[in-house]
């Protein structure tokens, strides 16, 4: 039923009227509280201090050290794996 909770058969059914109404709400917090965790990762003793070797934080960088870090990066600008350059080659 539009706008009610209805038990059918021991389910509960929820047909709220304006469902998208309600999303960008929650979309909203969920963004903020991803964001807020983020920082957490990359802030330290209130500093920037990204961790190249966590693997959510090695995501979100695009260089670190004067180098350009990011796979996806290097492969568009023609660079050389990070891991060819560990073992000899120049970033």
């Amino acid at each position: 039923e539009h706008g009610e909770e209805v038990v059918h058969g021991g389910v509960l059914i929820i047909g709220p009227a304006n469902l998208p109404g309600g999303m960008p709400v929650h979309a909203s917090q969920l963004f903020a509280k991803n964001v807020a965790n983020l920082l957490e990762l990359l802030i330290v003793d209130g500093e920037l201090a990204p961790d190249p070797d966590d693997e959510i934080v090695a995501g979100t960088l695009a260089t670190h050290g004067g180098v350009i870090v990011h796979p996806m990066l290097r492969e568009r600008y023609g660079l050389p794996k990070l891991d060819e350059v560990a073992s000899g080659g120049t970033a």
